[in-house]
């Protein structure tokens, strides 16, 4: 894997000392959040019971309060004739950001990432991330809001997910292909997971 430039180096840096600075306290005590059984030892059935069980789940690692009411948005994918249903993977199914619900946010979900346990997971960390980022009043440009929620859900000890998210290797209806389900591309994901285990003195080998 090839690091990314000095310059987005220096940027990816720069964010992520913005977010422990301005936002420091609410992650103290982040502890990398592993894809395994003992970070998500619920059973997924993958029906409306198990999505919610899921998003509390992933809700719980990160500094968002009990008190801000969150639901998921199912979208229907759709592919370019209208007709396909080998449930192939699109490269259009990442959703950046979250919509205000009432006093609280709509996490919204592309259906599809619901059949993939890594693209599911990345997405809700994406959007429970967002809802933090909405929370803690930065106010970021739209085409910038998947990114910013990216290091804060790295922030939240979500980078091993993340990472995971950005390459997944997929079917579609051309052959192979790999999903990025991250705006974050897997080096930079690698480097701001490194940031994480440096300044909470995570051994990487946990992140191995």
């Amino acid at each position: 894997m090839t690091l990314p430039s000095e310059d987005v180096l220096r940027e990816l840096v720069s964010r992520y000392a913005h977010v422990l600075a301005a936002h420091g306290e609410a992650f103290e005590g982040a502890e990398l959040v592993t894809p395994t059984g003992a970070h998500f030892p619920d059973h997924f059935a993958r029906d409306a019971k198990s999505l919610g069980r899921l998003l509390a789940r992933v809700v719980s690692y990160t500094p968002l309060g009990e008190d801000v009411p969150l639901e998921i948005g199912l979208i229907e994918d759709e592919s370019d004739d209208g007709h396909c249903t080998s449930g192939c993977s699109k490269a259009g199914s990442r959703v950046d950001g979250v919509q205000r619900a009432g006093a609280g946010y709509r996490v919204p979900l592309p259906l599809t990432e619901t059949g993939n346990p890594v693209r599911l997971v990345c997405a809700l960390a994406r959007g429970v991330s967002a809802a933090v980022l909405a929370e803690a009043g930065e106010t970021i440009d739209g085409e910038d809001v998947g990114a910013w929620s990216e290091v804060f859900a790295v922030a939240s000890g979500f980078g091993v997910v993340m990472l995971e998210g950005s390459y997944v290797y997929a079917k579609s209806c051309g052959g192979p292909s790999i999903h990025q389900g991250t705006a974050h591309s897997p080096s930079e994901l690698a480097f701001l997971l490194a940031l994480f285990c440096a300044t909470t003195d995570t051994p990487t080998r946990d992140a191995r």
